[in-house]
This record gives structure tokens, C-alpha cells and sequence, in this order.
């Protein structure tokens, strides 16, 4: 039996309309098979990274700070905040902000965005929603639009994260806004230990 290169992949013609996949569409779909086990690698890495951390006990802000730092991996994250909600009253508290510097101008963005309801259509979505800056951007150019990102389980709302980001909506893709969400899936799973 002769042995096919790796980069040629082999594949029966459409039978209704005989038509053979271009070598564009090949490299493409090569492309993304590997980004798409790119990022199982990563949430596999990430989720182990939790684990090992969720085992020693660690604060809350140190897991936070975990997703925050593979959040910057996936957008150019200029500024972000986080917000945990308070068991008992069931509100979102403003936990910390980098730089922390930038608190009051933090603050006042996330306190719109929930005013505007930006909060409230991320949880019903329960997936990271992108939405434009509503102050931030006047102050720090960088800034293209935020993301919210639900820290949810099944069992609770644990919180939200907020990243400005140096993109619009329209430069991120369904797969890394997915990728994140499952970040913060896990996320939420080792706060809720």
C-alpha cells in the first residue's frame, strides 16, 4: 500500500456534482483543524492549571488572575475588571481592576454597562458578548470595544469579567470568543470549590 504524504488528504469526489476540493480549501481546512486543536490544548492546559491551583486553595484573585492572563493571549486586553457577585445579596461587586490605577474610569464603564443592560443580556446569553465602549474609548484609543464574559455554572452566577480589548467585534472570531467561554466555564468551576 504507498503511503500519503502528510499535506495531501485524500478525499472522494462529491458524488452528485463530481467536484474535488481545491488546494485553497485544503490548506484551509488544514489551518483550522490545527487552531481548532490548538485551542483543546490550551483549554486542557488551562483546565489542569485550575486544578492545581483550585487544590492548593488559592484566593479567588489568583484563579481570576489566570483567565485574565489567557484572555490577553487570545485578544490584545488593554484594561479589565472583575466583578464577583455577593452570595447573599446577589449583586455584582467591583473585586479589582489592572491597572489598578484606572479604577474610578473602570468603574464608571462597568456601572454603565450594567445600567445599559449589557450585563443582564451577557448572563441571559451565557456567552462572552461583545460590546462597544461606552466612555473608554475617549480616554484610552486602544480601546476598540469590551467583552463580557459570564463566570457561570450551572449552580450560580459567580461573576463577570470585563476586558476592553484593542479589537472590534468584527476582528474576533466565533471560535476564540467560544474558546473563551469555555475558559471561563472552568474558571467559574474552580471558584465554585
Amino acid at each position: 500500500m504507498a503511503q500519503t504524504p502528510h499535506n495531501h488528504i485524500p478525499l472522494p469526489p462529491d458524488s452528485a456534482a463530481g467536484i474535488q476540493p481545491s488546494q485553497t480549501q485544503l490548506r484551509r481546512l488544514l489551518v483550522e483543524s490545527q487552531q481548532l486543536l490548538d485551542s483543546l490544548d490550551r483549554v486542557e492546559s488551562f483546565r489542569v492549571r485550575l486544578q492545581e491551583q483550585s487544590d492548593r486553595q488559592l484566593p479567588p484573585t489568583d484563579l481570576l488572575a489566570t483567565l485574565l492572563g489567557e484572555a490577553d493571549r487570545l485578544f490584545p486586553v488593554v484594561l479589565s475588571v472583575v466583578y464577583l457577585v455577593d452570595a447573599e445579596t446577589q449583586e455584582f461587586l467591583f473585586e479589582r481592576c489592572i491597572p489598578a490605577a484606572l479604577r474610578d474610569d473602570l468603574f464608571e464603564e462597568g456601572q454603565r454597562h450594567m445600567a445599559e443592560g449589557n450585563f443582564a443580556r451577557t448572563l441571559r446569553r451565557n456567552r462572552p458578548t461583545v460590546c462597544d465602549s461606552i466612555s473608554l474609548h475617549h480616554a484610552y484609543t486602544r480601546v476598540r470595544s469590551v467583552v463580557l464574559v459570564p463566570l457561570t455554572t450551572l449552580q450560580a452566577v459567580h461573576g463577570m469579567v470585563l476586558l476592553a480589548v484593542e479589537r472590534s467585534e468584527k476582528d474576533m472570531t466565533p471560535p476564540e470568543l467560544t474558546l473563551l467561554s469555555t475558559l471561563a466555564v472552568q474558571t467559574a468551576l474552580a471558584l465554585e470549590k
